[in-house]
């Protein structure tokens, strides 16, 4: 059973990377990815040194990644993948627990349905492996959302109650409309 879901996730992943090498050049691209190499070559800081409209994390995130690349556009758009495989799996594995009592292939049919109908999604379809602000504070969000119902089958839930908290706030960090 784990081959299999390990072959599906990667299928999943070969797609959504496919997906979004296809996809053209976005007007808006260019602000996210030329604020991490600013940070990544020279040290630039957003809202310091440059005009920088949006919250800071993602700038930090492709710095980080861009210092280990010289091809800017596409490790943005690999970070972008990398946070919606992530989210898909904890999608899937969301469902697992819910549905123990059916059996594990029921399981299985069913959290790969939940990361079908999340990836055809036409909000997800159309933003997924861009290098905007959607994918990673969206794995933010759902991470948040994962540890708080986690903190509710715990007796000391404080732990949890924290990390959802904190993810939270990053991905209000990435995109400001998810404060």
């Amino acid at each position: 059973s784990k081959p299999f879901m390990a072959l599906g996730l990667g299928l999943v992943a070969a797609w959504l990377f496919a997906r979004a090498m296809a996809l053209p050049l976005s007007h808006d691209e260019h602000q996210f990815v030329a604020a991490g190499r600013l940070l990544a070559d020279l040290g630039l800081l957003p809202y310091r040194d440059f005009p920088y409209h949006h919250t800071p994390y993602l700038p930090l995130v492709y710095a980080a990644v861009f210092r280990l690349s010289d091809y800017s556009l596409l490790s943005a758009r690999v970070v972008s993948v990398a946070c919606a495989l992530v989210t898909c799996g904890l999608l899937f594995l969301l469902v697992q627990k819910p549905l123990e009592h059916l059996g594990r292939r029921a399981q299985v049919l069913l959290g790969a349905g939940g990361i079908i109908l999340f990836v055809s999604n036409p909000i997800v379809a159309y933003t997924s492996g861009r290098s905007w602000n959607h994918d990673l504070p969206a794995l933010f969000a759902f991470l948040a959302f994962v540890l708080r119902l986690h903190a509710e089958s715990r007796s000391k839930p404080g732990l949890f109650h924290f990390l959802s908290g904190a993810s939270i706030g990053l991905a209000a960090g990435t995109r400001l409309s998810y404060a």
